[in-house]
């Protein structure tokens, strides 16, 4: 059984939980972005354990930005009103990436119990919603890695990385080994590698 809740109400993680993974509301260009979704949570679990462990979920900015080009990086950005600076790296705000985290991020997090996840050989892990778009059939990827905490023995931090859309799945990405959630949650507790 799984349940979920709020972390902003619960002090036992705030530690966990760093300035840059608590969003408020931006600007894009004239747009306030609301950012909220992308706040940590955390999921209650047994993945065969014996008991509950808590997992903790993160999202990096990665989720609603871009990395700079080598191109924007000649021009004068500042004033454009795109820039992201979350106190470790500067990035472009991606509108798509932020339309697409706002109605899929959520969702997949919390259904990670019944998702296909794929185990990459980078060593961070994949699942994906397929969606149609104007042009064709396209997959909103979501990448993350999952590590036991070292402060606290029942939790685990779940680092959404990056998620933006795919026009199709590469080779290796295809053909990668696939995990269920709670397989994975117990293995990493049990500090057990998960081999891509």
């Amino acid at each position: 059984m799984q349940t979920f809740y709020n972390l902003i109400s619960d002090d036992s993680h705030q530690d966990a939980i760093e300035s840059h993974h608590r969003y408020q509301k931006i600007q894009f260009k004239d747009v306030i972005w609301d950012l909220s979704h992308l706040n940590p949570f955390a999921i209650h679990l047994d993945p065969g354990v014996g008991f509950d462990l808590m997992i903790v979920v993160l999202f990096s900015c990665h989720c609603f930005s871009r990395a700079l080009s080598t191109q924007e990086d000649r021009v004068p950005i500042l004033s454009r009103g795109i820039l992201y600076d979350d106190g470790r790296e500067l990035r472009i705000l991606d509108e798509s990436r932020y339309q697409l985290s706002r109605v899929f991020l959520p969702g997949i997090l919390h259904q990670l119990i019944d998702r296909k996840i794929q185990v990459l050989p980078t060593g961070n892990f994949l699942t994906f919603e397929t969606y149609s778009s104007s042009q064709d059939e396209e997959k909103y990827a979501v990448f993350f890695d999952v590590k036991k905490d070292s402060y606290k023995r029942k939790r685990i931090l779940l680092r959404v990385q990056s998620a933006y859309t795919l026009k199709k799945l590469n080779s290796r990405q295809m053909k990668a080994k696939k995990v269920r959630f709670s397989t994975l949650i117990k293995s990493v507790f049990e500090c057990r590698p998960i081999r891509a």
